[in-house]
C-alpha cells in the first residue's frame, strides 16, 4: 500500500516541482503524518529522492546489461551461421 508521502512525493516528482513552495506543502504533509514520531521533512524528502534516483540508476543498469548480453549473444550465434556457412 503507497502511504500519502508517496503519493505527495510521486506528484512532485512526476510534474519537477522541487520548488520551495511545495517542499514546504510536502513538510507538512510529513507532520501530519509523523505527528508521534516527526521526521526532519528535508532529510526525509533527500532520502526519497535519492532512493527513487538509485531506484532509476539499477533499472538502467539492469537494462544495460541485458541489452549487451543479448548483443553479445547474438554477436556469438551470428559467427556460428557464418562458420557453418563457409
Amino acid at each position: 500500500m503507497v502511504s500519502f508521502l508517496e503519493k505527495v512525493f510521486d506528484y512532485i516528482m512526476e510534474h519537477n516541482l522541487l520548488e520551495l513552495p511545495f517542499i514546504v506543502v510536502f513538510s507538512v504533509a510529513i507532520y501530519f503524518e509523523n505527528i508521534i514520531t516527526p521526521v526532519n521533512p528535508y532529510l526525509y524528502l533527500l532520502t526519497m529522492i535519492s532512493k527513487r534516483r538509485l531506484e532509476k540508476v539499477s533499472a538502467q543498469k539492469k537494462s544495460l546489461k541485458g541489452t549487451i548480453y543479448s548483443s553479445r549473444r547474438m554477436r556469438h550465434i551470428s559467427r556460428k551461421f557464418l562458420k557453418k556457412q563457409v
